[in-house]
């Protein structure tokens, strides 16, 4: 699908303003943020509480 998608790209792609391009960085800080949360969550965890998550 993403190789499909790449193809069309010459065609249907707009160029991104500054506030889009303002916008996924604030989603990728967030993202970022939130990875290192779940990480730190599942560090400090009991094994025991993780282990139904497997």
């Amino acid at each position: 699908m993403g190789f499909m998608a790449t193809l069309t790209l010459p065609w249907v792609w707009v160029p991104l303003s500054l506030f889009e391009l303002g916008q996924l960085v604030v989603l990728a800080v967030i993202a970022l943020f939130a990875h290192y949360l779940f990480a730190s969550a599942f560090a400090r965890a009991k094994v025991s509480a993780l282990a139904p998550f497997e």
